[in-house]
């Protein structure tokens, strides 16, 4: 069912039995799965069914740390929508499970670990795989070689593992739309900014949410449980304006609500040259698909490397995948004449770095790395507040030397590995590529020179998914998280958090697979547990 918030009378009271504040990828899935099964469900969204500029300005915010996008100086508002199906409608779709790794505590990597391992979210990998219109749930790169002949992975048997990545254009705002406006136990509002989190007098739970238009309409919305999925900048922001009862925010009793904020670094950082021919690599190029569901468009496939557990311990590794834009050398002078420069390696020069006889193939090699948790990296309020009264935020984005030395030393692990083995060569730059300055900023070369500086002396510029995680974090500890392993805000017995927000740690993949996947747990848990 379908409402158009500015058109509910002001002072109105609407009801279900679950609150969702959020029509994203999360948001609708925990919808979808509680409305299938019977459940009475209001959902709020911010927007309409497209991009409308007034409401994007709700977006409207600081940002006081390091750049979330250096290439264009993107402003706050513009790295996330306010539009049925949130921000998944500008995403790439590049989906795999989040590494088992990441689910870890890693003594080397401070306030890591999940309250659960992979193993926890494997059944609904699979039951999310049909949501966003996946492959099968294979991401071994041997499946994919022997049942759809995608090619051999390199370096197999080393301590960079291949896996892969599927490709999807689908997510469940794009899918389940008609379901949701047509579905009987779902209403759907739109254009309905929630703007308050009404906490009882004694603090322990919610007794509603205010909700406005900007067409001045406010009113409340009423249920036994709520579940906030804005997103990671949003879904703090909400918690910390609303402080009626709570002069700290809602289930900000340890100071730890927009604390944490992670993001992925990437970024464009290598030149290769392999002694091999274009089959031989045929693995991390693109491969076309059929999706597991019959009604899904076909899928891309495209193999990638990561350092293994083995190697992240020793060599005190965050996640990283490394994916190689594969072109043979006559295609890739085409582009970059030898005048001109692969990140820092003239293109003429590419040829001797393989092997005596030259390589077949050359390659742009791009890094998605992991960012470590950093409390001092975070979201807070301003002064300044948007059209509906709620106050703006600032982000303070802060990842470290160490998560940028981190990438450097898994390029530097590929790079001894493809010599070892005779199968190519591989120069580590950061800030160049194809003679172009893309990410503006400190330019780093892997000269032995360069090798003898610390650390901390990293300080290249990298890019961003707006992949915004780790704000509303999880633990089992009220003290080190804000909300438990069922999602559930410690302090308030019925406020749930669905979305990359809860994430401890980001790992190094896309966020969507995994956020779908727990927003399926939460929904099956909210039908379980009695309210």
């Amino acid at each position: 069912m379908l409402i158009d918030g500015r058109e509910v009378e002001s002072g109105a009271v609407l009801r279900a039995d679950v609150c969702v504040i959020g029509a994203g990828a999360a948001g609708v899935t925990v919808a979808r799965e509680l409305g299938e099964r019977g459940v009475d469900v209001l959902l709020l969204e911010s927007g309409g069914f497209e991009r409308d500029t007034a409401t994007a300005a709700l977006n409207h915010g600081r940002i006081t740390g390091v750049p979330l996008d250096v290439t264009t100086d993107l402003p706050l508002e513009a790295t996330r929508l306010r539009l049925f199906g949130g921000t998944a409608n500008h995403y790439a779709g590049w989906l795999r499970p989040l590494e088992a790794t990441a689910f870890a505590r890693r003594e080397h990597v401070p306030d890591s670990g999940w309250p659960f391992g992979q193993d926890e979210l494997v059944p609904f990998y699979r039951r999310a795989s049909a949501a966003l219109g996946l492959g099968p749930f294979e991401y071994g790169w041997e499946w994919w070689h022997r049942e759809r002949g995608a090619g051999e992975a390199m370096l197999a048997g080393s301590e960079l593992a291949t896996g892969m990545i599927q490709i999807t254009t689908q997510h469940p705002g794009v899918r389940y739309r008609n379901a949701i406006v047509e579905g009987r136990n779902v209403r759907l509002c739109l254009w309905s900014t929630a703007v308050e989190l009404r906490l009882s007098a004694d603090g322990t739970h919610l007794d509603g949410v205010d909700v406005a238009t900007l067409t001045g309409r406010r009113f409340r919305a009423e249920a036994r449980r709520y579940v906030l999925a804005t997103g990671g900048i949003e879904v703090p922001r909400l918690l910390l304006a609303s402080r009626s009862v709570r002069p700290q925010g809602v289930g900000n009793e340890h100071d730890l609500v927009g604390r944490y904020f992670m993001e992925h670094l990437s970024l464009s950082c290598g030149g290769a040259a392999f002694a091999r021919s274009p089959e031989a690599l045929s693995l991390y190029g693109m491969h076309e698909a059929a999706a597991a569901e019959p009604d899904a468009p076909p899928i891309k496939v495209v193999g990638y490397l990561a350092p293994d557990a083995a190697a992240q311990q020793r060599d005190h590794l965050l996640a990283m995948e490394i994916t190689l834009g594969v072109l043979p050398l006559a295609a890739l002078e085409r582009i970059a004449p030898p005048t001109e420069r692969l990140d820092g390696i003239a293109t003429k020069d590419v040829a001797m770095l393989a092997s005596p006889a030259g390589p077949v193939v050359a390659s742009v090699v791009r890094v998605v790395g992991e960012q470590a948790p950093n409390a001092q990296s975070r979201i807070t309020l301003t002064e300044e507040r948007d059209a509906l009264g709620v106050p703006q935020v600032a982000l303070d984005w802060r990842p470290q030397g160490s998560d940028r030395a981190s990438i450097v030393r898994g390029l530097l692990l590929l790079a001894r590995l493809l010599g070892r083995s005779g199968f190519g060569r591989l120069q580590i730059a950061t800030g160049e590529l194809l003679g172009k300055k893309l990410l503006p900023g400190a330019s780093w070369v892997a000269t032995s020179e360069a090798l003898a500086h610390p650390p901390a002396a990293l300080d290249f510029a990298v890019g961003t998914g707006f992949h915004h995680m780790g704000t509303a974090r999880m633990h089992d500890d009220p003290r080190r998280g804000v909300v438990d392993a069922q999602c559930r805000v410690h302090s308030v017995a019925n406020l749930y958090v669905a979305g990359s927000a809860v994430f401890p740690t980001g790992g190094s993949a896309g966020p969507t697979f995994t956020l779908v996947a727990l927003a399926m747990r939460l929904a099956d848990h909210l039908r379980r547990v009695p309210a």
